[in-house]
């Protein structure tokens, strides 16, 4: 019987560890998801371009992951009357698990291709970031920029 106990205590004790390690996992899991800041929605003008609530990580031009797609936006007809062209950059709240744009906002140009743009924007899928920023971030930003021609 003491030999059964002697072979038994090391498995017990490793079976004990990996319960211990699951459940602290868990446990930072649900801290990280708790973390996410209510269910965002788009935004259009440049005034609605604040994205610190969600605390997200300041990306530049794609630090963070690599694009999967970036739609092209729509020549806007109403540019089209008016005869404009221009650049515009829009700011993008990405969800770092996903790689999906929850929030896209016009933060420079010409507000005639906010709508394209923006529309555009929130069609971007990033690959999900990191292992490492997805337990310090839940969301990123990110840049992306426009360039609209006369067709």
């Amino acid at each position: 019987m003491a030999n059964l106990i002697e072979i038994i205590k090391p498995s017990l004790a490793a079976i004990l560890l990996a319960l211990f390690l699951i459940q602290c996992d868990r446990q930072r899991s649900e801290t990280i998801v708790s973390k996410d800041a209510p269910s965002p929605s788009p935004s259009s003008t440049k005034g609605e371009c604040d994205f610190s609530k969600f605390s997200p990580m300041k990306a530049q031009t794609n630090h963070g992951s690599p694009v999967i797609s970036m739609p092209r936006p729509q020549y806007p007809p109403e540019a089209k009357e008016r005869g404009v062209e221009g650049k515009v950059a829009v700011r993008l709240l990405v969800n770092v698990r996903t790689g999906l744009v929850e929030q896209a906002c016009l933060i420079e140009g010409d507000e005639v291709f906010a709508p394209a743009a923006i529309e555009a924007g929130l069609r971007v899928k990033f690959d999900p970031y990191s292992n490492y920023i997805q337990q310090k971030f839940s969301y990123a930003e990110e840049i992306v920029s426009y360039q609209f021609t006369k067709p």
